[in-house]
């Protein structure tokens, strides 16, 4: 997860502040890692609007019956059952359950929304309240826990979940035992042991600091935006300057690169996005900018491979990019996702599908 823009797609939803909207683009999140390889080799599509799954080659391995699907995440994947389109062609109304990669409902549709498994664990929504069950259907924490800030769809990492109850965040283990109750309006999810945190504190700045997974804020409420620690280091916007400059820090609060930026991404295989001007490119561990700020507009490294705009506006094609700079796949697309297993979601024109990364079709269907 990066600062800034993400798709409407079927996909695992997110939320992001708006005022990180003005630090850097994002890539769209290509989900939760899976599990296993026959889960890296599923893909949900839509066709007519009914979801299914395809593997790599582009078959359907799953038959589309399914009102709307998510990615596999250890080895299951949400699926909604009934509903009826809304005025904007989003389902409503439909019960979510589970299908194992060979598409058998391994967990009936009971919940009225749901996220991917993380940790063991998946988040479930019975009315308006959350709670999570574990592989089997059990449910492991029982729903009472509401919609927060960024905290849409509360996921564990380690063990630890930061989620609202009662008007408040708290970190609960496994079991639901509430183990730190924060003094905070929003947290990310936590990652390397730390997560960041906006301070709730009356007639004080709402800033952002980082707490780690006993609760205890470890680094001082003190930035304007904040994003997740990946690979030591994390981007944030402080308030010493009124440029909107943003600097990476380590698990201290420490800076750990001289130089700062207009905007920057999280770390993903090695590199960061971040901002020259109007302009985007990317760094390496030490800093230092390896692929020039010549794009408009970019998502992180995944499998090798980077989504990019080489033109300004919003309806500027997106194409793909090697480690090197070099577009590999032409700027095209209305829209794209980063690669995951192999393919890359793209839109265009009335279309939808995935593409290979010699930039083929293997599966298209219209919207």
């Amino acid at each position: 997860m990066m600062f800034v823009q993400y798709v409407t797609c079927q996909t695992r939803r997110l939320s992001v502040p708006a005022l990180l909207v003005l630090l850097c683009v994002a890539a769209v999140p290509a989900g939760p890692v899976r599990a296993d390889e026959a889960a890296v080799n599923r893909f949900p599509v839509q066709q007519g609007g009914k979801y299914g799954f395809i593997d790599r080659t582009g078959k359907i391995v799953i038959d589309l019956t399914y009102s709307s699907a998510y990615d596999f995440t250890d080895g299951l994947a949400a699926v909604m059952v009934g509903g009826e389109p809304n005025t904007w062609g989003i389902v409503e109304g439909g019960k979510w359950g589970y299908i194992d990669t060979m598409g058998k409902m391994v967990i009936p549709a009971s919940f009225d929304s749901t996220d991917g498994f993380s940790d063991g664990l998946a988040a479930v929504a019975v009315r308006d309240s959350w709670g999570f069950i574990d592989p089997t259907g059990r449910m492991k924490i029982r729903p009472q826990f509401r919609f927060q800030g960024m905290l849409q769809h509360p996921r564990f990492v380690d063990g630890r979940a930061p989620v609202a109850h009662d008007g408040r965040l708290d970190i609960i283990d496994e079991n639901g035992t509430v183990l730190h109750s924060l003094d905070s309006l929003d947290a990310w999810e936590f990652s390397e042991g730390m997560a960041a945190a906006r301070s709730a504190r009356a007639n004080a700045p709402r800033l952002w600091g980082y707490v780690d997974t006993s609760g205890a804020l470890v680094i001082p409420c003190q930035f304007n935006a904040a994003s997740r620690f990946m690979a030591g280091v994390a981007p944030v916007w402080d308030t010493s300057n009124d440029l909107g400059l943003t600097r990476y820090i380590d698990h201290s609060g420490r800076q750990v690169f001289r130089d700062t930026f207009f905007g920057a991404g999280e770390f993903s295989e090695g590199l960061a996005s971040v901002g020259k001007g109007s302009k985007r490119g990317f760094i390496d561990r030490k800093g230092k900018l390896v692929i020039p700020a010549k794009f408009f507009n970019l998502l992180n490294f995944s499998e090798s491979l980077a989504a990019v705009r080489t033109q300004e506006g919003m309806k500027a094609p997106w194409g793909f990019i090697d480690r090197t700079g070099k577009l590999v796949i032409p700027c095209q697309f209305e829209l794209a996702r980063s690669f995951s297993g192999g393919l890359a979601k793209v839109w265009l024109g009335e279309d939808e599908g995935y593409i290979d990364r010699a930039g083929k079709f293997v599966w298209r269907a219209k919207r």
